[in-house]
């Protein structure tokens, strides 16, 4: 899992005054997790690339590459 680490991970950023922005997915467990996200959060539209077929890998990467320039934007 990679959820909660991350907000340990960033408690102790916050604890050292630093800012944090939790980006995650629309539809991964963060989203469903939500509410415990104590700081900024910023919920982009991406999916998996790897093990995905040439066409749903290409349309995944578009939609990685528009999240990338959500999240520098914020």
């Amino acid at each position: 899992g990679h959820f909660f680490p991350a907000l340990s991970v960033m408690e102790k950023l916050k604890q050292k005054g630093c800012d944090v922005l939790y980006v995650g997915a629309e539809n991964g467990i963060e989203f469903k997790l939500k509410d415990v996200i104590d700081t900024d959060s910023l919920f982009v539209n991406v999916k998996g690339i790897r093990g995905k077929g040439l066409f749903e890998a290409m349309k995944n990467s578009f939609l990685m590459s528009k999240a990338i320039t959500e999240v520098l934007s914020h």
